[in-house]
């Protein structure tokens, strides 16, 4: 992912973000791309499952 021009980043069909690795990476914590590959590189690193942290959204039922 880190030699690719951009990279979209997407929550249920939606656009949440784009940019380089390094850009994406630049805007951590709150990168949501950042939370993934680093959950991603855990899992390799320490044998353990991937798990994201809850929901990007409110469930259906309640009014964004």
């Amino acid at each position: 992912m880190r030699r690719v021009d951009r990279i979209f980043v997407l929550d249920e069909g939606r656009l949440i973000e784009e940019g380089s690795h390094a850009e994406l990476f630049a805007a951590e914590p709150a990168s949501r791309y950042a939370q993934m590959y680093r959950l991603q590189a855990d899992q390799y690193e320490h044998g353990r499952p991937a798990r994201l942290p809850g929901p990007t959204r409110p469930p259906a039922s309640e009014p964004a």
